[in-house]
């Protein structure tokens, strides 16, 4: 499969209250520091590949953070550099996260001469009062508007990313989002039931009892109202939290999914290349003074990157099974057998298994409970195996 590219752009105008990811809303000086450091990352990256500058590339992923805070010509200057080294085809899937608030016709036009093609833009809710308890920055009355520019630019292929689950969003507020998402001629709907992390604004606001938590049995009536809503315009579910009209699935998704290479820059990054896995450091500091030519002039090294084996007591072989059960393409079972806790989850309406194919993937049941069958999965799966073996 050919390599995919993740850019960590971490800076933000402010910090959704969920948000446990590496963002800064204090760093505007950094930025230019920034770019500068993800290209001479980038070049250092490409250089492990012999024959990177005839390799395609299969995407490249702006993610954040807010990408388009930021000028619009730091991105087209990093896509340069990479179609520099690896070959951008018109078949290269090159997406920007756009908060609403920032999109700007001067941008997206920047974007679009650059090979930009996707846009993934954080919608999160249609209504005011879910926001807020989310802690957004954007207006509801924003994401039209930013849609049209989109379009305007001649970028066609756009996401938006939807949040449910606060505990102030009622089945009615969740089933408008839905509807309101479906009038912004959309080519993928990411739709994710909200994490409550401890540290974050709305995680101390939980523990003190100031908001309520989540409801488990809320999150799955959502969750089946969103695959029905999606389903019956046109968008096929593919993954647990993502939907797409035909053609319109995310390769960059896909590739993560799919086990293939991605070199991952900047921050806070996690990268797999050449079946070893690696990420950098979490904060932009000490990514800054380990990468940044300004600070640290000597030619980058491996020793710079972190967590370089992979030492989490999750194997290799589980996740890559955990990850392609997420998918409808599900995962080849071994043996063709129908063995017990399989055809157990089968029975009971949570996987569905094609003998033919050799096949399993989750029903709408089994992905609610995603990660109880693929532990009890995974865990005859390995038998087979080793019986096969």
């Amino acid at each position: 499969m050919a390599p995919s590219v993740y850019v960590h752009i971490p800076f933000c105008s402010r910090r959704c209250d969920y948000c446990d990811f590496a963002t800064w809303t204090d760093r505007d000086d950094n930025v230019v520091e920034y770019i500068d450091t993800v290209i001479r990352q980038w070049e250092y990256c490409s250089s492990f590949n012999d024959d990177s500058t005839s390799q395609p590339l299969t995407s490249i992923f702006f993610g954040g953070g807010t990408p388009n805070l930021i000028d619009a010509g730091h991105i087209a200057r990093i896509i340069e550099s990479i179609s520099t080294v690896m070959n951008i085809t018109g078949a290269t899937e090159i997406t920007v996260e756009s908060n609403p608030d920032h999109v700007t016709l001067k941008k997206m036009m920047t974007y679009k001469e650059a090979g930009v093609n996707r846009i993934s833009l954080g919608i999160q809710s249609t209504q005011n009062h879910v926001l807020q308890f989310l802690g957004r920055e954007h207006s509801p009355k924003h994401v039209k508007v930013a849609r049209e520019i989109i379009s305007d630019a001649g970028i066609r292929n756009v996401n938006a990313d939807l949040i449910y689950g606060a505990a102030n969003e009622s089945m009615d507020d969740w089933q408008t989002t839905l509807e309101e998402a479906m009038t912004l001629d959309l080519s993928h709907i990411s739709a994710y039931a909200l994490g409550i992390e401890p540290g974050t604004p709305l995680g101390r606001a939980v523990a003190s009892q100031e908001k309520d938590p989540t409801d488990d049995d809320a999150l799955a009536d959502k969750y089946e109202l969103a695959d029905a809503v999606l389903g019956a315009n046109g968008y096929e579910w593919y993954e647990i939290s993502n939907w797409a009209r035909q053609g319109c699935e995310s390769q960059h998704n896909l590739a993560y999914w799919r086990g293939g290479d991605v070199i991952a820059l900047g921050c806070a990054a996690h990268g797999f290349t050449r079946n070893q896995r690696w990420s950098t450091p979490r904060h932009i500091d000490t990514y800054l003074e380990r990468f940044s030519a300004q600070r640290r002039p000597q030619p980058l090294s491996w020793d710079l990157f972190i967590n370089r084996d992979d030492s989490e007591s999750i194997t290799q072989d589980e996740e890559e099974f955990a990850l392609k059960l997420r998918t409808r393409q599900g995962v080849q079972w071994r043996n063709n057998q129908v063995s017990p806790v399989l055809e157990k989850f089968v029975d009971e309406g949570f996987v569905f298994f094609d003998p033919v194919e050799c096949r399993v993937w989750l029903s709408i049941t089994g992905r609610l409970m995603a990660h109880r069958v693929m532990v009890d999965l995974y865990e005859e799966y390995e038998q087979l195996t080793s019986v096969v073996e």
